[in-house]
């Protein structure tokens, strides 16, 4: 092994030191580029989850009218969105039942889609918890015969 003279032993770790530094300072700019993204592309995923509900109560719309135009009412409360995908129980043997959906459909966030049935047997809402499971004003809420989906979503 050869000796290395006092200069070159200087410049070799001044080198190192700077491409400690450029290692640092690329790195870092590597996070923060991902970071900006990562960001970016939630607000985006975020877009597509909310074009999904909106996509699924049209889906749950047309089964709802379906529903009423066979049977000549919309689903009760207790029946909900569930008469699409198993005939309730108390319903005569003679009553004519199709299956819609093979399971019950589920928001993005992969909770079950609500259904209330309206005071007046007239209307109905269609309710999506949205991404904090709790019923608050982020959830995601068609009424009809409104006919209007109401986004509300959290302040950032």
């Amino acid at each position: 092994m050869e000796k290395l003279s006092p200069e070159a032993r200087a410049s070799r770790k001044k080198t190192i030191w700077l491409l400690a530094e450029a290692a640092l300072f690329f790195g870092g700019l590597a996070a923060c580029l991902i970071w900006m993204a990562s960001h970016f592309m939630s607000g985006a995923n975020e877009e597509a989850r909310l074009s999904r509900v909106k996509n699924d109560f049209e889906m749950l719309t047309t089964y709802i009218r379906m529903f009423q135009s066979s049977h000549h009412r919309l689903p009760t409360a207790e029946e909900g969105l569930a008469v699409f995908v198993r005939q309730p129980k108390s319903w005569l043997p003679s009553e004519k039942w199709r299956r819609l959906m093979d399971e019950p459909l589920r928001d993005p966030w992969r909770r079950e889609y609500r259904y209330e049935a309206l005071l007046d047997a007239q209307g109905y809402r269609l309710r999506s918890l949205g991404p904090d499971k709790n019923s608050a004003d982020d959830d995601i809420i068609l009424t009809w015969p409104k006919q209007s989906a109401k986004v509300r979503t959290p302040a950032p």
